[in-house]
């Protein structure tokens, strides 16, 4: 069996009396580890909403058997 990294998260709270951001640190089905961060828009309205939405579908996506470049339409350099 190969070595399992030890996932934690933590969320340091700021100014704001709730919390925008979404971080995720997940061991997916096929083996892969996903350690994600989607940052909350700094006060717009539904910042919440729309950051853990990203997470949600970059998870559905990789989960699907995507890569990042297909799962989102982005070009990693």
């Amino acid at each position: 069996m190969a070595n399992q990294p030890r996932l934690a998260t933590e969320s340091i709270a700021g100014r704001r009396p709730y919390q925008e951001d979404t971080v995720l640190a997940q061991a997916l089905s096929d083996a892969r580890t996903l350690v994600a961060v989607a940052d909350g828009m700094g006060g717009h309205a539904a910042g919440d909403v729309a950051s853990a939405l990203a997470i949600a579908t970059l998870l559905a996506a990789l989960e699907d058997g995507k890569d990042l470049e297909l799962g989102f339409g982005l070009t990693i350099r």
